[in-house]
């Protein structure tokens, strides 16, 4: 993860580790999820330039406290917001010929299903159903070596629809869809 240097000065805020200490600590990403795990988004400023990636993980980190899941998975959920801006951004969704099998279509159907999921009551809904997509995005985990995501994805479904509800996520990842600024304010609903 690239991080910015608000993301840095955030870390070493937060952290309260003087900035030889943090920046080993960033170098990979299991100890930079670690340092990220230890902070609390209502810690953060409410006018924040931290970028959407780091903003993101903490919350992700922090409202799945009680998930049975590693903090290299919940990373990887953190990550499928990542994919879904990129695929929005560029207007179109391309993946493989067999997408019962692709990742970033599991990534992408994750976020739609959950973030998005008011789409599929509108009753000019042309999608498939949500059912559809869990299952896809099941699949596609599963042949990314992600059984255990994809044995609870209910339960992640559940987390970020929950996450939605409390940080509006939705409008800050069309925000980044359409090439917005980074810094947001962080307010709960």
């Amino acid at each position: 993860m690239n991080l910015s240097q608000s993301d840095i000065e955030l870390l070493i805020e937060k952290t309260k580790l003087p900035p030889e200490r943090v920046y080993p600590l960033i170098e990979t990403e299991e100890d930079l999820n670690l340092l990220l795990e230890t902070i609390k988004p209502e810690e953060l400023p409410k006018i924040s330039t931290i970028s959407f990636p780091v903003f993101n993980r903490i919350v992700v980190f922090n409202e799945s406290k009680r998930q049975a899941a590693s903090l290299s998975d919940k990373a990887f959920i953190a990550g499928c917001f990542d994919s879904f801006i990129d695929v929005q951004k560029a207007k179109k969704v391309y993946f493989s010929d067999n997408p019962r099998t692709d990742v970033q279509y599991a990534k992408y159907a994750l976020i739609l299903i959950s973030i998005f999921s008011g789409i599929f009551r509108s009753s000019r809904c042309t999608l498939p159903s949500p059912n559809w997509y869990l299952s896809l995005a099941k699949n596609g985990f599963e042949s990314a070596g992600r059984e255990k995501l994809a044995e609870t994805l209910e339960e992640w479904v559940l987390v970020l629809k929950r996450i939605n509800g409390k940080y509006l996520y939705s409008s800050k990842i069309m925000d980044r869809v359409e090439n917005r600024p980074d810094s947001f304010i962080i307010k709960e609903k």
